[in-house]
């Protein structure tokens, strides 16, 4: 990750808004997330709100 130009997480709505034991980063070290429209739109908002760009495909 400290090496990186960017970084971009790609994780499908069945990883979102829980917590999970393996960890490489932190939200806040993303540059921009991607997630499916299964996400549920409250949850994209406070992912917005801590940082990356939020792109929901």
């Amino acid at each position: 990750m400290r090496a990186s130009a960017r970084a971009v997480l790609l994780a499908d709505h069945t990883r979102i808004g829980g917590d999970r034991i393996a960890r490489f980063a932190l939200l806040r070290e993303m540059d921009c997330l991607i997630t499916d429209t299964g996400t549920d739109p409250e949850d994209i908002r406070r992912l917005r709100g801590r940082g990356p760009r939020v792109l929901v495909v």
